[in-house]
């Protein structure tokens, strides 16, 4: 029989909102040796606790950057608590200039990601770095869930997690950021995250239960409608880069994984391919996009300078590859924007065995387990269909208008009165989930595609028009993913748009 301590504290260590340390001085000694370096941020002032948003917000408008790089702080509106949600400007005002966008605080219980932020503006002061400020232009949002993060809980006040809510808007914080993210229109972008070394599920491994051991997992899309060139030089140029970063600071790195229990098995999922957070759903929007997770949630200030290291350091990384080479990342970007011939509506992970080092909680030391991993990027076509040149939504409404908007997506209202040859979606089959989530009540359904006459432009239309959503348009990639109905993320999938029995949908296709 397993001792009962360990896995009782895997439990609630998983089961607790706010933030505890579950790990022993002995295992933080060997393995997790604070750097010797000065961080001058607020967490670090002495205090026991984190940076508030009332911190956060004082650094900002006093910091000072290197004599001659511009610097601006703006706000992007008012969180559900009505916090007001600070962002900063860093960089080039060139309009030649590569865009970066660094991201914190979706989940308010992840602190090491706005400290990080801070410290990174902090090491961007030095004179050795002038030369990429003077390159690029750095967009930094600290807190995107501010009333998450003062409460240390991961979720926003609606009880949403931010992080899920990217394709179905229903936050107003995500619509805020999404607006902000999409008017930038960023090529490079970073998501700084911490992760739960201790999690229940790994308490069935080995005698006393393991951890997640990994300083810092890069989490890049696998996502077949991300172009392959893409997702080859994020992996290749981007993250190779900063993990060399990691390997000269001693610090340990691999991709991200999490775990699920599937039919009693403990199954690894490597990667994302999900268009609801921020890993693939940026990329979409043709940008070299990862989040970062650093491992940090229930740790309390355990290794928290190491931690705020490591995502600063990824951070300066991808900076210095984006202002070393413009022209390349320009290239990759231009050549990735041409238009696919298909759309990937599902995928499938393939399931192989990897050796993963973790923490044995016995021997308070690494080793490697052998668990089924289901790699994102070696995911393969499951449906596809040809991409159109257009679609068409019928009497979209003020709501899914302004999600569009908030999501970069460029449409035209028909105000006229046209008739089209389409195809159209007619459900065959639905059924809703047994359970709520994420404020939804998702659903499995399949369509039947057939051409059709599509008249559009009504006097039925004037209120709610109709709409034509070129395939031409720099997130063409997000587009199908919202539309094409059985995408995992459509809002026909999330219940956006109501899906009936025998009905066609009020989605339409433009064939080339």
């Amino acid at each position: 029989m397993k001792p009962f301590a360990p896995l009782f504290l895997l439990s609630v260590a998983t089961a607790c909102g706010g933030l505890m340390i579950p790990q022993s001085d002995t295992l933080t000694q060997r393995l997790y040796t604070e750097p010797s370096i000065d961080i001058r941020t607020p967490a670090f002032d002495g205090r026991e606790g984190f940076s508030t948003l009332s911190d956060v917000e004082a650094f900002l408008r006093t910091y000072q950057p290197a004599s001659g790089v511009p610097y601006r702080v703006d706000h992007l509106g008012q969180s559900q608590k009505g916090q007001r949600i600070p962002m900063a400007y860093l960089g080039s005002e060139d309009p030649e200039a590569v865009r970066i966008w660094v991201m914190s605080g979706l989940h308010g219980d992840e602190p090491g990601g706005w400290e990080a932020v801070m410290h990174l503006m902090n090491r961007l002061q030095e004179p050795a770095f002038r030369t990429w400020l003077s390159k690029v232009r750095i967009a930094l949002l600290p807190m995107a869930n501010p009333d998450g993060c003062n409460a240390l809980t991961r979720l926003a006040s609606n009880g949403l997690d931010l992080n899920r809510d990217q394709t179905k808007l229903l936050a107003p914080e995500t619509m805020l950021w999404k607006t902000a993210f999409n008017a930038f229109q960023p090529e490079v972008a970073l998501d700084l995250h911490e992760y739960r070394p201790y999690r229940k599920d790994y308490g069935r491994l080995g005698t006393q239960g393991m951890a997640g051991y990994h300083d810092v997992l890069f989490l890049y899309s696998g996502n077949l409608n991300v172009p392959t060139e893409l997702r080859d030089y994020t992996r290749n140029r981007f993250v190779a880069g900063a993990g060399r970063t990691m390997d000269s600071l001693k610090l340990s790195h691999r991709a991200y994984f999490t775990s699920e229990e599937v039919k009693g098995r403990l199954v690894i999922n490597q990667g994302s391919v999900q268009a609801r957070s921020s890993a693939s759903h940026h990329s979409l929007t043709n940008c070299v996009s990862t989040l970062i997770e650093v491992r940090g949630v229930g740790l309390g200030k355990t290794a928290f300078k190491r931690r705020v290291l490591s995502s600063s350091s990824v951070a300066l990384s991808y900076i210095g590859e984006a202002a070393r080479r413009p022209e390349e990342l320009r290239a990759v970007l231009n050549r990735t924007r041409q238009a696919a011939p298909e759309v990937v509506v599902h995928s499938v992970r393939p399931e192989r065995e990897t050796r993963i080092t973790m923490i044995d909680l016995a021997k308070n030391d690494t080793v490697g387990v052998l668990l089924p991993v289901r790699d994102a990027s070696q995911s393969t076509p499951k449906l596809v269909r040809q991409r159109p040149e257009a679609y068409v939504l019928r009497q979209a409404t003020p709501a899914l208008r302004e999600k569009l908007k908030a999501l970069g997506i460029v449409f035209s209202e028909v105000r006229a009165s046209r008739i089209l040859q389409a195809e159209s979606y007619t459900v065959v089959s639905v059924a809703p989930d047994a359970f709520n989530w994420e404020g939804v009540r998702p659903i499995e359904l399949e369509t039947r595609v057939e051409t059709v006459q599509l008249e559009l432009g009504t006097p039925a239309t004037e209120a709610n028009p109709d709409l034509i959503l070129s395939m031409d348009q720099r997130n063409a990639p997000l587009l199908a993913e919202l539309l094409e109905p059985e995408a995992p993320n459509s809002f026909v999938r999330l219940g956006l748009i109501p899906a009936v029995l025998n009905q066609a949908l009020p989605i339409y296709r433009i064939k080339p």
